[in-house]
């Protein structure tokens, strides 16, 4: 940001000015030459150079000095031509002559005291330049302008003062009969509505009623015309330092105003809706919104009788027309009935043998028609018609409910990674949903007024109960076949087991085809419209369960063959059997072989050695080669299971024998752990029989376990 720090003060600038005045004096006495013994100094560029510098800050204060006064007379001028031009003004209103009045007066101490400030502000300055510079003639005529304005704008105030001062009081004495005039105003305003009070008409005509509504809502409205007009005279009042006149009259014209309006309004508006509702055709009344009318002037009519105790006429008006009231009151439950949007034909039926007469009913029939039957003597058994039509409705209209909303249910599916076969997915929440709408169809059926839709509700839930039995059988299906599909996909299977294959190829083709019908139609009312879908899953789900028993007694047979096939679950056996050509499959489920961890093979697939979860390997005898099994798993797996059990016993043979040839520390690590442990526990126990028989166990016992301890 710049730095706007205070102008100093004029003797600042004095002195810096007498300062250079000074320097300058002494720079013009020195030397322009200067002889130093051998060498003569000039001296003059220097010098000038002091005098420019000298110069360049003296005409900078100078400039400014120049400026200043000038935008400072300027702004002088600028005020006192405002002043003198805003208090020539002539103003088009009270609060705009109020304005005025104040601006005067606030402008006569400016005159009087601010200005005196300025004016000497700009005395100082031309003083300054006269003292220091030629000062320009237009600076001079606008210094001498600004010191003739203070007398000038003085006469100009006081003219402008004496002139609005006449006019406040043109303004008062205006304001005086306006306010003469509007006293009476109010004065005939109130006999205008003691003619409202009093008025009793002996019939009350439509032509009547229009006229009194068109009345009073005209006196209505001058009267907020009138209560603006007050609002006017107080502000200026206000504005004047008049004290302010209270029109409560006004105020009580208006509330004493608002009971009568009240009632015109409510009587040719019931008159109006009255015939509207009696002639007109009575279908296209609402009862509800009629009933809700009609209680709303009840009650203001109701409430205006108390309001009209001490008016004759009001009051006789209010109990003629509430009498008419409350005669159509008595007509709201024949009204209600007829009007009901659950009446069907056979409410009207009922209604024709309640009356003994057939009702005529047509587009055009209006409600006085209707009642010209005798309604009202059978009103008990009307509204019991129309109790069991309003809840037939309300239970109609909850089952369109119900099955709009499952418009508005799809299934979802996803591709199976496995099988890359579209699968069903989020059935969990439509089961729930199916929950809740079969408890809420069995209360519908619960209700006494189910009989004219049983049959449309009994077939809504049969519908639904279906639904529910086709998802449950199909994720049953569902996960019988993720369970079987990767299973009869692998060619081993298909040919061992050829029946089973057969089967559930045909299995599998249905399952598709539902599936497709089931994505282009995701809708799940379409979705169980499939044909004939619970009988097809059915068959489906019994041929499923057919190959599963099969499948059972297939992997029984081998695991009979193969017996370590028991230490495997079920899905790890048919893995193996699945891939009884991919060799390398077998390995994770070796832990049928009790401490073999993986097999060591030859490029061709040869067996050469078993390895233990720690890392050791145990080369076999011979080699065990599947490829020769031809595909039988269970055929080289009791081929490996033999040759382990000769080659562990070769190894654990060589191992006992070289006991005593080799040092322990270096014997131990040339054989697999266990085969160490075993060969040591046979020697023990043979030198433990020997010292026996020899009867020096104690000496031998001794002698071991020292050369244990060393070895």
């Amino acid at each position: 940001m710049v730095d706007r720090n205070p102008l100093p003060a004029v003797k600042f600038f004095v002195d810096k000015m007498e300062e250079f005045i000074s320097l300058t004096k002494m720079v013009h006495t020195f030397r322009n030459n200067v002889p130093l013994n051998l060498i003569n100094l000039k001296c003059q560029e220097f010098n000038e150079a002091l005098l420019e510098h000298i110069s360049s800050h003296y005409n900078f204060i100078i400039d400014f000095f120049l400026k200043e006064s000038s935008a400072h007379n300027e702004r002088i001028i600028l005020k006192f031509e405002e002043i003198a031009r805003k208090s020539s003004e002539t103003p088009e209103s009270t609060k705009a002559l109020v304005d005025l009045r104040n601006f005067i007066n606030e402008s006569k101490t400016v005159v009087q005291v601010g200005s005196k400030k300025d004016l000497l502000k700009s005395a100082e300055y031309m003083e300054f330049l006269l003292r220091y510079t030629t000062v320009p003639e237009t600076l001079i005529s606008s210094n001498s302008k600004i010191f003739r304005w203070p007398k000038h704008l003085e006469e100009i105030l006081e003219l402008a003062a004496s002139r609005i001062s006449h006019k406040l009081e043109i303004v008062e004495n205006e304001l005086k009969g306006k306010r003469d005039k509007f006293n009476i105003v109010l004065t005939e305003r109130s006999k205008e509505l003691e003619m409202i009070k009093k008025r009793d008409p002996p019939l009350l005509t439509f032509t009547e009623m229009k006229d009194m509504v068109l009345t009073v809502d005209q006196f209505a409205s001058e009267l907020e015309a009138d209560k603006i007009q007050a609002d006017e005279i107080n502000i200026e009042e206000e504005l004047l330092n008049i004290s302010s006149t209270s029109y409560l009259n006004l105020n009580e014209i208006m509330t004493n105003l608002k009971p009568f309006r009240e009632l015109w309004h409510t009587v040719l508006n019931f008159h109006e809706s009255h015939e509207n509702w009696c002639n007109n055709p009575f279908i296209s009344l609402n009862a509800k919104e009629v009933q809700e009318s009609v209680q709303n002037m009840r009650s203001t009519l109701a409430r205006l009788s108390k309001a009209f105790l001490d008016v004759q006429g009001a009051r006789r008006i209010v109990e003629i027309v509430l009498t008419k009231v409350e005669k159509f009151c008595s007509a709201i439950p024949i009204l209600e009935t007829i009007c009901n949007p659950g009446l069907q034909e056979r409410h009207w039926k009922k209604m024709d043998e309640a009356l003994g007469v057939s009702i005529k009913r047509t587009p055009e029939t209006s409600f006085s028609e209707i009642l010209h039957y005798g309604f009202h003597k059978y009103l008990p058994l009307l509204q019991e018609i129309n109790i069991a039509a309003t809840q037939e409705y309300a239970l109609e209209q909850n089952l369109h409910k119900m099955k709009q909303e499952w418009n508005n249910i799809f299934i979802q599916h996803e591709v199976c990674p496995e099988t890359y076969v579209s699968i069903l997915t989020g059935i969990d929440d439509i089961q729930v949903m199916l929950d809740d709408y079969l408890l809420r169809i069995q209360t519908m059926r619960g209700s006494p007024f189910i009989g004219a839709i049983e049959a449309d509700v009994e077939s809504w839930e049969d519908k639904l109960i279906l639904m529910q039995d086709i998802l449950d059988l199909w994720l049953q299906v569902q996960s019988t076949w993720l369970y079987l599909e990767p299973l009869f996909s692998s060619e081993d299977i298909m040919r061992q087991m050829p029946e089973e294959s057969e089967r559930f190829s045909d299995v599998n083709k249905v399952w598709n085809d539902i599936m497709e019908y089931a994505i282009k139609n995701p809708q799940i009312l379409q979705v169980i419209e499939y044909p004939d879908m619970m009988n097809t899953l059915k068959n489906c789900n019994a041929t499923l369960e057919g190959i599963k028993k099969g499948l059972n007694e297939y992997l029984e047979k081998k695991r009979l063959v193969f017996p370590r096939f028991f230490f495997l679950s079920n899905r790890e056996l048919l893995e193996i059997l699945s891939e009884s050509k991919n060799f390398s499959k077998v390995q994770s489920h070796l832990k049928c072989f009790e401490g073999i961890s993986s097999l060591e093979m030859t490029d061709n697939f040869d067996i050469i050695s078993i390895i233990s979860n720690k890392g050791e390997i145990v080369p076999l005898n011979s080699a065990i080669s599947p490829a020769e099994a031809k595909g039988i798993v269970e055929r080289w797996l009791d081929q490996l299971e033999d040759s382990m059990i000769q080659s562990l016993c070769d190894i654990n043979n060589k191992a006992v024998r070289t006991t005593s040839t080799t040092s322990i520390s270096d014997w131990i690590f040339q054989w697999p752990a266990m085969i160490s442990f075993n060969a040591l526990y046979i020697n023990w126990t043979a030198d433990t029989e020997n010292a026996l028989k020899e009867n020096t166990l104690e000496v031998r016992t001794s002698s071991f376990n020292t050369k244990q301890i060393n070895d």
